[in-house]
């Protein structure tokens, strides 16, 4: 946005008011954080054509998540059900998890955890998703 953080905040409370009449704000920015920041729905356009329009939540679970896992010793890649290996040194293993975690879950809870970061994407991860796709 290009502006110091005190207006910033003088911004988001104009949007807020505005919000909260219930009036229709559009907003177009590169600035993902601030988006997700201000936007209940977001509108993703390539190229000109719309991708998506949904709300940022139900993009967000539609989207693929990072699952880091860290076991107590070195070992072979745990099999996690719904988990793509993305990387693996020693004991750190990186997965690609999408669909429902809970089969994820259950399988972790047998394992030697020492550690677990399964955070939750963020506007980004899911603009780089509509990028990164061919074009149909």
């Amino acid at each position: 946005m290009g502006l110091d953080p005190l207006m910033q905040e003088v911004f988001y409370d104009i949007l807020r008011m505005f919000h909260d009449r219930r009036k229709t704000i559009f907003l177009s920015s590169h600035v993902l954080s601030e988006v997700e920041k201000v936007c209940d729905r977001v509108a993703i356009i390539r190229n000109g054509v719309l991708v998506a329009l949904e709300s940022i939540e139900a993009l967000k679970t539609k989207q693929a998540r990072r699952l880091v896992v860290v076991l107590d010793a070195p070992s072979e890649p745990p099999l996690l059900p719904g988990a793509h290996l993305l990387v693996h040194r020693e004991n750190r293993f990186e997965y690609l998890v999408k669909g429902n975690v809970q089969a994820v879950i259950r399988a972790l809870t047998d394992l030697p955890l020492q550690d677990i970061v399964f955070p939750e994407p963020d506007l980004e991860d899911v603009f780089m998703v509509y990028y990164q796709e061919p074009l149909s």
